[in-house]
């Protein structure tokens, strides 16, 4: 009786403790076409209970939470440990194909709008992390990243790393909106650059007129380090 009570509580505290944790990546290429990178790790055992699936039979019911009809999607997968990583790729010829295709059971209202070549995109979130409403997997937390090589105009990111816009989405926090303005005329001209835990945005001009001038500083140092050693002889 006793070991029957210790398994169900070791299930309950698997059950509560271990979600999916899942990181979204958008990312805008230079001739306007989209790719998508979504990698979703899971605890093996809560991926098992949760699907009442076993071994490659649960992993394919994780490969039918990234399926879309009539898109082409590589999936892979592989178990690390006492986790479950699956992997979704695909990409689309640009923002308005994406758009088209796009399907999340997260962010239900996802907008692209373009004028004049500013493309703004919005996603509302509309469900909570962690709703066991419906028979699926929970998410513990939802990064977003969005690579964009142009110029942002305006974003409300969590975080700024060069050119990729992040928002980090947790279990049981407020619904979030994602919101970024770009140009696509305009290829972006600065750089993140994280010095003591401090960023600073910098032109890329100046940061390779910056290393022109070391590496001169640095021949005219070997150079001269060269002639003092010949003129010692």
């Amino acid at each position: 009786m006793k070991n029957k009570l210790k398994m169900m509580i070791l299930f309950i505290i698997i059950i509560m403790t271990s979600g999916c944790s899942v990181e979204y990546n958008l990312i805008i290429n230079e001739d306007y076409s989209v790719s998508e990178k979504v990698i979703a790790l899971e605890n093996t055992k809560k991926m098992e209970s949760l699907t009442r699936l076993k071994g490659d039979s649960a992993i394919t019911y994780l490969y039918n939470t990234f399926k879309r009809d009539g898109e082409k999607i590589n999936l892979s997968s592989n178990v690390e440990s006492k986790n479950t990583k699956v992997t979704a790729t695909t990409s689309h010829s640009s923002i308005e194909e994406y758009m088209s295709k796009f399907k999340s059971d997260v962010f239900k209202k996802v907008i692209v709008q373009k004028n004049n070549g500013v493309v703004t995109f919005t996603a509302d979130q509309t469900e909570k992390l962690s709703s066991d409403e419906d028979y699926s997997l929970i998410y513990d937390d939802i990064t977003v990243n969005i690579y964009v090589p142009f110029k942002v105009i305006e974003h409300n990111a969590d975080s700024v790393n060069g050119n990729t816009y992040s928002w980090t989405i947790k279990k049981d926090n407020n619904l979030k909106n994602i919101k970024i303005l770009y140009d696509e005329g305009s290829k972006k001209n600065n750089v993140n650059i994280k010095i003591n835990n401090k960023t600073y945005n910098i032109n890329y001009v100046i940061i390779v007129i910056s290393g022109i001038i070391v590496l001169l500083l640095v021949i005219t140092l070997i150079v001269y380090i060269k002639n003092k050693k010949n003129n010692i002889v």
